[in-house]
């Protein structure tokens, strides 16, 4: 199963991308948050990266969203807000880090269970 990355940030979700697609890892990547439920649906990813400050639809539109669909899916949200990162795991987010952090770390934080 595919990991869904959404950022607006380019740089961060391509750097995010390369880190699992080099542990062999499918991901579906977009720039564009409107895409994020379109792309759950058609996708089903296993794991959802994303960040909670986004144009057109924030963190917590989608993670509510995916919530509503799927209660197994692992989401994991990055912002700079601490305040965001507590709010977002009361709305399901399975885990929430600080957005200036590397992709190595993002991926540790992620359980084995939930990329296997």
């Amino acid at each position: 199963m595919p990991i869904l990355i959404i950022n607006h940030d380019a740089v961060f979700l391509s750097q995010v991308q390369e880190v699992f697609e080099a542990q062999g890892h499918q991901v579906i990547a977009t720039t564009n948050s409107l895409q994020a439920i379109p792309f759950f649906y058609r996708y089903k990813p296993r794991i959802v990266i994303l960040n909670i400050s986004m144009p057109n639809k924030d963190g917590f539109e989608i993670v509510k969203e995916i919530r509503a669909i799927c209660q197994k899916t692992f989401i994991l949200a990055v912002s700079s807000n601490p305040f965001y990162l507590r709010a977002i795991k009361k709305l399901g987010a399975n885990e929430s880090l600080p957005y200036f952090i590397s992709p190595s770390l993002i991926m540790k934080a992620i359980p084995s269970k939930a990329t296997g």
